[in-house]
């Protein structure tokens, strides 16, 4: 019973140990709570997910957004200090290819659908 624990424990912590990481801010990101950053989140998440998975970082500081789409096996991590502030601008919130809810809008800040945690670490 322990061994076979213990064995997946091993690995999931070997698989972790290798996760490749993407900054945010290696995608353009700013941090100063003031600047749009939903597109570099995104494209870190897309380009973490199209690597076959990994971890998104966002550093400390302040990154405003609008909804960002989550994928299979991208873990996403907030470091001490970070912030992913959701913008005031509804226009920000687009609803187009986000299946409908069961009640009220569709408009998210962060949106999973279809999407699997990483084995090793889950959604962190």
């Amino acid at each position: 019973m322990f061994g076979i624990d213990n064995q997946a424990i091993v690995a999931a912590a070997s698989k972790a140990s290798e996760a490749k990481v993407f900054n945010i801010k290696n995608f353009g990101a700013v941090g100063d709570g003031v600047a749009m950053d939903t597109k570099a989140v995104q494209e870190t998440i897309d380009a973490c997910h199209d690597a076959g998975g990994g971890v998104v970082w966002v550093p400390a500081g302040d990154f405003q957004i609008g909804t960002i789409i989550l994928k299979s096996d991208v873990t996403l991590s907030l470091d001490y200090g970070a912030s992913l502030l959701g913008s005031i601008n509804a226009a920000d919130y687009p609803t187009e290819n986000l299946s409908k809810p069961r009640e009220g809008a569709a408009h998210c800040l962060i949106y999973a659908e279809n999407a699997k945690p990483s084995p090793s670490k889950g959604w962190a």
